[in-house]
């Protein structure tokens, strides 16, 4: 029985002894290749040439020390071999370097795993090819490469990325790519709770690749050249501005760029949270738009919001130009603005912006100084919804169609064209003017102490106060521009028409 026991205990040390290889620096330049063992480095390696696993189950145990490579693939893996590359040491201080050429430093047309390594790169640091299948777990992947043709990991094969960081250092490098060129295959990849960064796109995707990002950083801006379905962000991840172009319902992108201009129209999609952090500034271009239709937490500084459509806009003419046709579309000033030079070709044929829909535009407290026309079957109405009731129109306003004011100060009495009805609800205007207005029937102009003046409803003599201030209360404030004002009382109305 004791020696039965001996010979088993004999048997399986020989098959432990079997089943790990030191490797010193040696070994000229070669890694040992049977099948079935780990390979554990002893010393740091220079490869005089490639280390092709052509068959078999192999682990490779860095344990804290390099494998260099100058010539060819550092490690390349034949279509139905299998591949594990860890470290051991307690540092995690393990490498593979690739250090001359445009050639990749690990390839794998099998199945590769990287648990714990550092791969780094001057080219390609880990390609994926077709049919092979790649997890990445624990660690760090970088290329220097300085062109965008190729990527610090290319993935045309399936592969998941998981608590690790892939870096691009070039200047217009690639952290991230699928398909490249002419390949004719469809690629997968998902990445988790990872870092991503690049100076040129973090991520970069075609028709045939679909790429999964859940939790974690992006650093650098996304592209999918044939449309946003390549590239899908899920959970709690913090990156550029165009992350939220691919954010799925559920996600939250918090922005960790510092300041950011729109553009584009860019949309924040139902269920989808973008989140502003104190300190972080995102402001609309005036060629940019921002819908949102999910949630933002956080400022936008833009001209105006249409809080009908939740869109900001840069500017008030591609507002109006965007607005519908079936709807009230309410526009809220979100800062002072002055437009006297348009984008848009239509806006420039006519110097002016210019409302063909059914527009409410609120100046919210602040200034609007442009030329503005309401076109012939169009709707506007003019208010002014701050508490301060401090909005102001500075410029033209001719009218063509049907306009309301309600409120606000007008540096001009509105023009109102043959055929068009204009309703003075409210709101303050230049004295010198008044020849454009119609005192209506039962109204009477009032010249109040401060040398304003108001239309209000005539009192009769009978119920005068001799010493009752000629000021009436309407509640709507007054400006004093050069000359005498006339303020349109919210009491009553002054209809302007001209018809034909």
């Amino acid at each position: 029985m004791k020696k039965k026991f001996l010979l088993m205990f004999a048997i399986l040390l020989a098959t432990c002894l079997m089943l790990t290889i030191s490797v010193k620096a040696d070994n000229n330049g070669k890694l040992p290749n049977e099948s079935g063992n780990t390979i554990t480095l002893t010393e740091n390696v220079t490869l005089t040439s490639e280390h092709k696993v052509e068959s078999g189950n192999h682990t490779i145990d860095l344990q804290g020390h390099t494998i260099t490579a100058t010539n060819g693939y550092a490690i390349n893996v034949a279509s139905g071999a299998t591949l594990t590359i860890k470290d051991s040491s307690s540092g995690k201080t393990g490498k593979i370097i690739h250090t001359t050429g445009e050639q990749s430093c690990i390839r794998n047309e099998g199945t590769l795993t990287l648990e714990g390594v550092k791969v780094e790169s001057n080219f390609v640091a880990v390609k994926n090819e077709k049919d092979a299948t790649m997890t990445i777990k624990n660690s760090t992947i970088t290329s220097s490469y300085a062109k965008a043709d190729t990527a610090a990991v290319l993935n045309f094969g399936k592969g998941t990325i998981e608590n690790s960081t892939v870096e691009s250092t070039g200047a217009k490098g690639v952290a991230i790519s699928g398909i490249i060129g002419t390949e004719k295959t469809n690629s997968t990849l998902t990445v988790t709770n990872s870092t991503v960064k690049a100076n040129w796109y973090a991520i970069s995707t075609c028709s045939r690749d679909k790429i999964t990002v859940e939790n974690g950083k992006i650093e650098g801006p996304l592209s999918a050249t044939s449309g946003k379905d390549q590239i899908d962000i899920k959970g709690n991840v913090e990156g550029p501005m165009n992350a939220v172009r691919y954010a799925v319902s559920g996600a939250k992108v918090t922005l960790n760029e510092d300041n950011v201009n729109v553009k584009n129209d860019v949309y924040v999609n139902e269920g989808v949270t973008l989140v502003i952090p104190e300190g972080k500034k995102v402001s609309v271009d005036k060629t940019g738009s921002l819908t949102v239709t999910g949630t933002v937490n956080g400022k936008v500084g833009s001209a105006v919001l249409n809080e009908t459509k939740g869109t900001y806009y840069g500017s008030v003419e591609k507002a109006l130009i965007n607005t519908t046709k079936d709807e009230v579309n309410k526009l809220v000033l979100k800062s002072n603005v002055e437009e006297t030079e348009f984008q848009f070709k239509a806006a420039k044929e006519a110097n002016a912006l210019v409302n063909t829909k059914n527009v409410e535009i609120d100046l919210n407290g602040y200034t609007l100084k442009t030329t503005l026309e309401n076109g012939a079957e169009a709707t506007m109405k003019i208010v002014d919804g701050s508490k301060a009731k401090t909005g102001k129109v500075d410029g033209k306003v001719t009218n063509k169609g049907t306009l309301t004011i309600n409120n606000g100060k007008f540096t001009q009495m509105p023009v109102t064209a043959e055929g068009a009805t204009t309703t003075l609800n409210g709101g303050t205007y230049p004295i010198e003017d008044i020849q454009n207005a119609v005192i209506p029937e039962g109204k009477e102009l009032v010249k109040n102490a401060d040398g304003t003046y108001s239309i209000r409803s005539i009192v009769p003599e009978a119920e005068e106060e001799d010493d009752k201030d000629p000021t009436p209360d309407t509640g709507v404030d007054v400006f004093a521009v050069a000359g005498a004002i006339l303020v349109v009382s919210a009491l009553g109305a002054v209809v302007l028409n001209k018809r034909k």
